[in-house]
């Protein structure tokens, strides 16, 4: 099953504001989810190894690197087959 933290849904607009504020500040918005995990884990809010859904034991860096590589495909795809005027 797969973790409810990973599960969730990010709303655009805040996706946007946050893509916004990494560039104001000239921040790699990769970086700064990274960062929010690592502290994440050492504060003990989130335990340092999670199940991905294939069951496989993941660090976290590794499984935001999976999601990393997966926004990535989905944002070039979305540039490739932008959607159909209604």
């Amino acid at each position: 099953m797969a973790n409810p933290i990973f599960a969730c849904r990010i709303p655009d607009d805040d996706l946007q504001a946050f893509r916004e504020i990494c560039k104001r500040y000239n921040l790699d918005p990769g970086e700064v989810v990274k960062r929010f995990i690592s502290d994440s884990v050492r504060e003990g809010v989130l335990p340092d190894r999670i199940l991905d859904t294939s069951s496989e034991s993941l660090t976290l860096h590794e499984r935001v690197a999976r999601l990393e590589a997966r926004i990535d495909a989905l944002e070039t795809e979305k540039k490739q087959f932008p959607p159909l005027a209604a």
